[in-house]
């Protein structure tokens, strides 16, 4: 089964597809695999994203975010993905990046479990997208009335929320510049695991200047609630400015970012003059894109470091170490 997928980017003309192995076709998986850095050789459904809203601009955020990822050991769950070139009934239908689809089969493969059924997944603050929200609900509720400073406190709340697991996804949301404040999925495998995060959605990312920590901060956006309780606890804090210090150093670094920008440009710029010709838009808009990642690129991690500067009271130590991370 094939049908378009997507929220705002089905407006763009080059649509999304999640194609599904139904029973009522046939067997209900599909055996192969897909992807070569996954050891999975069955999958129940695959997509074939355009870029999503950057679909018509630099096309290649998604793609050059998971890469640069991809293997680092991260505590979340991250999408393969993999270019090709699509023809529907023979007709040219420009670049799609092949990914896993992220649904509740998508992470029982990750997480090794058999029973895809036996799991709470959640978007944004509280949107239900599998099983019951009312135990999360209630953690957070606990996190906004209680001191989080407290070793207490934050142990109660570690007992349910992996909260490496958190770290991790806020530090990498903040550092991408993603300013789609409610692109956040997360899931808990039943009986009792704790809360996981899905990485995942760069369309609005690589916004040189956007001053995310801050953002992300704000009451009023979706995990601002757990984030901010989180950092009230200083060894939690502490960990959370260490950590950036590393991502910075071993994942963002300015060369390897613009290597992984130059890779993702390699894979698919063959084919811009035929794709653009197509759905619109020009191959110097492309282009022109493209640089504005490699200046973000250039200048991220100056710009992170003085966020953190400006937020938190950081010791000498943690100054010299994030500035050893520019």
């Amino acid at each position: 089964g094939i049908r378009i997928q997507g929220g705002y980017s089905r407006d763009k003309a080059q649509k999304s597809f999640a194609i599904f192995a139904r029973s009522e076709y046939g067997p209900g998986v599909m055996d192969y695999a897909f992807f070569d850095n996954r050891p999975f050789e069955q999958y129940q459904a695959i997509q074939l994203r355009q870029g999503g809203q950057d679909q018509n601009i630099a096309k290649i955020k998604e793609a050059t975010l998971l890469a640069l990822v991809e293997g680092q050991g991260y505590n979340f769950i991250v999408q393969a993905v993999k270019p090709y070139v699509l023809y529907i009934n023979g007709e040219y239908w420009g670049v799609y990046y092949m990914q896993e689809k992220r649904n509740e089969e998508f992470i029982a493969q990750h997480e090794g479990v058999v029973d895809a059924d036996n799991m709470n997944i959640m978007k944004a603050s509280t949107i239900v997208l599998q099983g019951s929200n009312t135990e999360y609900k209630e953690l957070i509720k606990f996190v906004d009335s209680n001191d989080m400073s407290s070793k207490e406190n934050f142990d109660y709340i570690a007992q349910y929320i992996d909260t490496d697991s958190f770290m991790d996804l806020m530090i990498h949301q903040i550092w991408i510049a993603n300013s789609d404040y409610a692109n956040l999925q997360y899931y808990q495998i039943l009986p009792d695991g704790k809360w996981k995060q899905i990485y995942y959605d760069f369309c609005w990312t690589f916004q040189s200047g956007h001053e995310t920590l801050k953002y992300r901060m704000d009451m009023r956006k979706a995990g601002s609630s757990l984030l901010n309780g989180l950092l009230e606890y200083k060894p939690w804090r502490d960990e959370f400015i260490e950590r950036f210090a590393q991502v910075m150093r071993e994942t963002y670094s300015t060369e390897r970012v613009l290597t992984e920008i130059e890779n993702q440009v390699d894979l698919i710029k063959d084919e811009m003059v035929a794709e653009r010709a197509k759905f619109g838009g020009t191959v110097s808009n492309w282009e022109t894109n493209v640089e504005r990642m490699r200046e973000f690129a250039r200048v991220r991690n100056s710009q992170i470091v003085q966020q953190l500067k400006d937020t938190f009271p950081l010791s000498a130590e943690q100054t010299a170490m994030l500035e050893d991370a520019i």
